[in-house]
């Protein structure tokens, strides 16, 4: 086929397609998913609660960085407190934040500490 290289892939014709029974049918689903998943009220509920708990703990993080682990805290004199408040939040993962979020800010009663108003 003369296809041996990424090279040669990027400049040899299409050799798969899709068909147009197939692409329509794609469409069709994809507007369902955005439509009746991704927009549904029930999701963009959650995402919001997620959301305004991100940057509550962002804030946190930002207003009190003694709560960051010591490798992110050493990390401030580098790259920034906001930076490295952000990169803490961005290698949690959904259950580690949710369990963070409830430590730290929970509902008032449980949490170990208020978030700033603003950052």
């Amino acid at each position: 086929s003369g296809v041996d290289s990424p090279a040669a892939v990027r400049r040899a014709p299409l050799i798969a397609v899709v068909g147009q029974e197939l692409s329509g049918a794609k469409r069709e689903l994809e507007m369902f998913l955005r439509q009746r998943v991704y927009r549904h009220a029930n999701v963009l509920a959650h995402r919001q609660e997620a959301t305004d708990q991100l940057r509550a703990m962002f804030r946190l993080f930002v207003a009190r960085p003694e709560l960051m682990s010591e490798n992110f805290r050493r990390r401030t004199a580098t790259v920034g407190l906001a930076r490295t408040a952000g990169d803490y939040i961005a290698g949690m993962t959904d259950r580690f934040a949710a369990r963070e979020y409830e430590r730290l800010l929970g509902d008032g009663r449980r949490g170990l500490a208020t978030p700033p108003d603003s950052i």
